[in-house]
């Protein structure tokens, strides 16, 4: 992370103390912050709310000095289902994150103008089956109570529908419950109508609806065409509500390229096979030679011996020189030296896998300390601790510099291959 970067981030924390909770996305943190501070941040949760804890992590947050930290940081956003945050930071787009405040603010202020000027009845005759698409969950349950606190609507019996990723307010719907969900749906009693988020989008099975409804949603022409296929039921329509000039700019660009789409295939058609598969060839090989010609060279790994620091106490775990790599993605440690610096616990689901029979977990024998190393296997003949990276910082011993890597393959070292002959010396 560039030093701008970081002072745009500190210029929109506000912004990002309002839309988080820290405490979904600190377990995917823990490689960067120590213990005592998640449970600080924890605590300031409890005794103050949820934005004190996220101005305080923040802070911590950014006087990180490790390597890896900001990437880390947007993919815990990802992983807890922070996506309006994960792309606004990621584009450095922080319009994005004010757009999100303007939506929790929408609906208090529609509110009143809905129920003095608006007869429901005069706009949506009839939604006896439908379907509301809503990118932003904050609201799903606002429209809900809305829609049940109205007389004139009191037809329709909404149900929300959302993903299974962590939102700002709970842990999102299992699957059980959207199955419940989608089955009231479909029974047209329970439910005729839902209120969702992008998740139904695509790749789960909803009943068919004569009503689709987008609010101030738009995506790509596949997804346009895709939710739009929701509404299966004969004479089925699809409406775009939006005030957002670039929203109705983009949802005809997409209009657009659907057509494209539609004459080019008509267009496809009409060709001879033969033709057919002479273009397609010749699009092929043009494409391998794209690909070809930019393929990034691999990377020169590093000879110079480095330690391995358990990533917790930083403790000396072992050094990369004795490390060796087994069947091209398994890690374990020579020497008697690394058997004193871990215990081992009986795994709890013990397994066979491939050569490898795992018996055991490994974890640092230091007192206080016991951060998981890794596991411990029968390998052929051979009793091998196999480590992951992720439980280690890797130190330059000239330089004392630390880094801490997620994946193996993103430490670029002298990768030796186990040789059995090593284990008998």
């Amino acid at each position: 992370m560039t030093t701008e970067q970081r002072r745009s981030l500190q210029a929109f924390q506000d912004y990002i103390r309002k839309t988080l909770d820290p405490t979904y996305i600190l377990s995917y943190m823990a490689p960067w912050f120590r213990e005592e501070e998640v449970q600080y941040i924890q605590a300031e949760k409890n005794n103050k709310g949820p934005m004190e804890a996220a101005t305080l992590f923040l802070k911590f947050l950014l006087e990180l000095q490790e390597e890896g930290w900001f990437r880390g940081f947007l993919d815990a956003l990802d992983h807890a289902g922070y996506s309006g945050l994960y792309e606004a930071i990621e584009s450095w787009d922080f319009k994005k994150i004010e757009k999100l405040e303007e939506y929790r603010l929408l609906l208090k202020r529609l509110q009143p103008e809905f129920k003095t000027r608006i007869i429901p009845t005069d706009i949506i005759s009839d939604l006896s089956e439908c379907l509301i698409n809503q990118e932003c969950e904050e609201i799903l349950q606002a429209l809900k109570n809305w829609i049940e606190g109205n007389p004139k609507l009191s037809f329709l019996k909404p149900g929300i529908l959302t993903g299974r990723g962590k939102t700002n307010q709970n842990t999102g719907m299992t699957l059980p419950a959207q199955k419940c969900i989608l089955d009231a749906f479909k029974a047209s009693g329970d439910h005729n109508i839902l209120i969702a988020t992008s998740v139904a989008d695509e790749g789960i099975d909803i009943a068919q609806c004569n009503l689709v409804i987008l609010y101030e949603y738009v995506g790509n022409v596949i997804k346009m065409i895709q939710t739009r296929g929701r509404g299966r039921a004969r004479g089925s329509k699809c409406f775009l509500l939006t005030s957002n000039a670039g929203v109705i700019e983009k949802e005809q660009i997409n209009m657009y390229k659907e057509k494209m789409m539609n004459d080019s295939i008509l267009r496809l058609q009409t060709w001879d096979e033969a033709v057919f598969r002479e273009k397609i060839l010749h699009i092929q090989t043009h494409e391998k030679f794209i690909r070809d010609s930019q393929e990034k060279p691999k990377p020169v790994p590093d000879k110079e011996n480095k330690k391995l620091l358990c990533r917790k106490c930083k403790a000396l775990a072992c050094y990369t020189a004795d490390v060796r790599v087994i069947e091209e993605c398994h890690y374990t440690v020579l020497g008697d030296a690394f058997k004193e610096c871990f215990v081992s616990r009986p795994h709890p689901k013990p397994k066979q896998f491939s050569s490898f029979e795992k018996r055991a977990k490994i974890f640092c024998a230091r007192q206080n300390c016991s951060h998981d190393w890794g596991i411990h296997v029968k390998y052929k003949t051979f009793e091998i601790p196999v480590i992951k990276i992720e439980s280690f910082v890797v130190e330059d011993i000239a330089t004392g510099v630390q880094t801490l890597y997620s994946k193996w393959k993103d430490f670029h070292f002298e990768k030796i291959p186990f040789d059995p002959a090593e284990m008998s010396k």
